[in-house]
């Protein structure tokens, strides 16, 4: 009897080892969960964030956290934000991070981005970018269901792969440093609220010719893609939280877009703000010269333009509280001065003449 309690404790050990040891590798291995990679610090900022002290959250792609300055806001308007966009977000990642969003925080206004609505998320070709979205958050049950929802779809993603990196990961061993063992000197502490940070270079872009011209027939939403929109508004509406549609501004949109778009928004009685519109543009003096990073992206002087009206639209529409002589929100006015500072010394002196 005595020889069946030593196996059973034997055993035992070894399974635990085995897993201290296996957990600790998957970290190791695993590109996403360190936080000197900056797409790693501006995920693991959100969680530094005091529960409930987010007015606004922002959900969507690459030209969400290349052109929202949540601190630009905070200086003109006095509202807190933070933009939780990773680079193509599919809708299904934008919906569970909206599900974990609200176990920390209560936002009065949330603003979707509009681009990947057209289009089936393909899972597979998009693996590198739902990696990027999925490994860094913490373990959860919406984490668990995102994950099971995405491998779903997949022809060849496991969850097992999710869940322990180590099985995704495991040929990385010849690219690891001794940093990687070590605790980074060179860890992020990202203070811009989920911005991307301070992005100068220029890229002068064409529009077509024919780019929003009128039209009559919208284009279809994709039925998939949809379907996460349409949770993510009825979610927000069931927690009394109001909601935003916003499109970008981008060379590869039209106006069938627009109205596809526009007739979601009508159904659901929300707010759409399509930065596209030559009204739009018009208004907030976007120079296509100087105000973009690539065709989809803008740099941080478009990111300021828009940045500034969208802030001045969501204040008068919501009525967000000021809270910059909050002593709550010290915090955002410390930040804000990190981030002015940063500007000062980062813009290139030939856009500063």
């Amino acid at each position: 009897m005595k020889s069946k309690y030593q196996l059973v404790i034997k055993i035992t050990a070894f399974l635990g080892i085995f897993c201290l040891l296996f957990s600790y590798f998957s970290t190791i291995f695993n590109p996403y969960s360190h936080r000197d990679v900056p797409v790693v610090a501006r995920f693991d900022s959100f969680y530094d964030q005091p529960e409930n002290s987010i007015d606004v959250l922002y959900l969507g792609a690459s030209s969400f956290y290349m052109g929202i300055i949540p601190l630009d806001m905070w200086e003109k308007h006095g509202f807190t934000g933070f933009v939780r966009a990773t680079a193509i977000q599919a809708p299904v990642v934008s919906y569970y991070y909206l599900v974990e969003t609200l176990k920390y925080q209560t936002p009065d206004v949330v603003v979707i981005e509009t681009n990947s609505i057209f289009d089936k998320y393909r899972v597979d070709e998009e693996e590198s970018s739902l990696r990027r979205s999925i490994d860094p958050m913490r373990f959860s049950n919406e984490k668990l269901q995102l994950i099971m929802e995405v491998t779903s779809k997949s022809e060849r993603q496991t969850t097992a792969s999710y869940i322990f990196p180590l099985l995704r990961y495991h040929s990385r061993w010849d690219e690891l440093t001794r940093n990687n063992f070590e605790k980074s000197a060179n860890e992020i502490i990202d203070l811009n609220k989920g911005y991307y940070g301070l992005y100068f270079n220029t890229s002068s872009v064409n529009f077509p010719q024919d780019f929003m011209q009128p039209a009559d027939k919208a284009k279809n939403l994709s039925k998939d893609s949809l379907n996460y929109y349409e949770k993510m508004i009825q979610l927000c509406q069931e927690n009394n939280i109001q909601v935003v549609l916003i499109t970008m501004p981008r060379t590869n949109w039209d106006y069938p877009m627009h109205l596809g778009i526009q007739q979601l928004a009508d159904k659901y009685n929300l707010q759409y703000v399509d930065y596209c519109l030559d009204e739009n543009m018009e208004t907030i003096d976007l120079d296509t010269n100087t105000d973009f990073a690539d065709d989809i992206h803008l740099n941080t002087l478009g990111a300021k333009k828009v940045s500034h009206h969208l802030g001045g639209f969501l204040q008068n529409t919501y009525h967000l509280a000021d809270k910059r002589n909050d002593p709550v929100y010290q915090q955002w006015n410390i930040d804000l001065q990190t981030y002015k500072d940063d500007f000062a010394e980062a813009m290139p002196v030939t856009i500063a003449k």
